[in-house]
């Protein structure tokens, strides 16, 4: 009887030990130990390349806002009290703003405007306000804060005197064109002034962060352009955003899968990207909705893979999306 058991318990151990072998070998090879990730700064900006064509002006002619704006109505509100009013520009140039629960007026800047702007957007962090100046430089103002003290105008540093504002936008995805500000430069091409990108309606942007220009080039936010560290262009063919269960990369970031089959996904601050050693074998991907979640599988050269949640883009998605 004790040797039946014996018999028994030795059968036992060595189908643990071989499901255990199988399935460290089978399932996530878990990412090659010689394999990393190597941060790469993003240092050079597109200002500084010939990736800016210059445009023919004459096809958004009808874009440029030639009528001056002197006011634009406000609704602001916090824990603390609600505002409601005009901020506007006085027959003096100067700029200022009117809460009409309170009926105060407020001098806000001294230097001369001629025209504002404001994007028909709603921002969850306040009201933003854009301004030329009879100098033709470009200000901003922050209305984040119930408490007018707070108020100031900023100038934005250009390379250029600008002319006019231009209602014109990228080709966004879902989450729609919040860092942009187009402007009508004295070089008579149309910037993106975060960015410093000469305007196309074929640069499309994705998740706020990234722009893609006309060759598939990417920069992020601030026009800094992706290149990996012998100075070639990366190209983008598939991204995916993905969720609380990447341990790969981290949680929450935007995986780039590119032309040449890099994986890359930005840090935090969008300054640095990173590429992981190994190359893109397959990617499985089991949804063909855009912004749905599904299991994103990523398997590499050595095929070891990882697999997550994540959801594809309506730009760049490895799947014909069904109709």
């Amino acid at each position: 009887m004790k040797k039946i058991l014996l018999i028994i318990f030795i059968i036992c151990m060595v189908f643990i030990i071989f499901i255990s072998f199988f399935f460290i070998f089978s399932k996530e090879k878990d990412i090659n130990n010689l394999a990393y990730f190597d941060a790469i700064d993003l240092k050079t900006n597109i200002k500084d390349t010939n990736l800016n064509n210059k445009i023919d002006i004459s096809k958004y002619e009808d874009k440029i806002i030639k009528d001056n704006l002197y006011s634009v109505e406000y609704t602001f509100f916090d824990e603390n009290k609600s505002l409601k009013g005009l901020i506007y520009i006085g027959e003096n140039k100067n700029l200022y703003i009117k809460d009409d629960i309170t009926n105060v007026s407020k001098n806000i800047s001294s230097i001369n405007f001629k025209t504002m702007y404001t994007k028909d957007i709603e921002y969850d962090s306040g009201i933003y306000v854009y301004l030329i100046s009879e100098d033709n430089d470009l200000y901003s103002l922050s209305f984040v804060s119930t408490n007018l003290e707070e108020l100031k105008v900023n100038k934005i540093n250009l390379d250029y005197k600008v002319l006019n504002f231009v209602d014109v936008n990228f080709d966004y995805d879902i989450t729609g064109p919040f860092n942009s500000l187009f402007v009508l430069a004295d070089d008579g091409n149309i910037y993106d002034v975060s960015s410093n990108i000469i305007y196309s309606e074929n640069i499309k942007s994705l998740y706020y962060d990234l722009y893609v220009l006309n060759n598939n080039i990417m920069t992020n936010k601030y026009g800094d352009i992706l290149m990996n560290k012998t100075k070639e262009y990366y190209k983008i063919k598939n991204i995916f955003e993905t969720y609380e269960d990447n341990y790969f990369s981290g949680k929450n970031t935007k995986i780039i899968i590119t032309e040449d089959n890099k994986l890359l996904y930005f840090d935090s601050m969008f300054l640095k990207i990173n590429e992981y050693s190994l190359n893109v074998k397959k990617v499985d991907f089991d949804t063909y909705y855009p912004y749905v979640k599904g299991n994103l599988k990523i398997i590499f050269q050595d095929d070891s893979f990882v697999e997550f949640k994540a959801s594809c883009n309506q730009f760049f998605c490895i799947n014909d999306f069904v109709e």
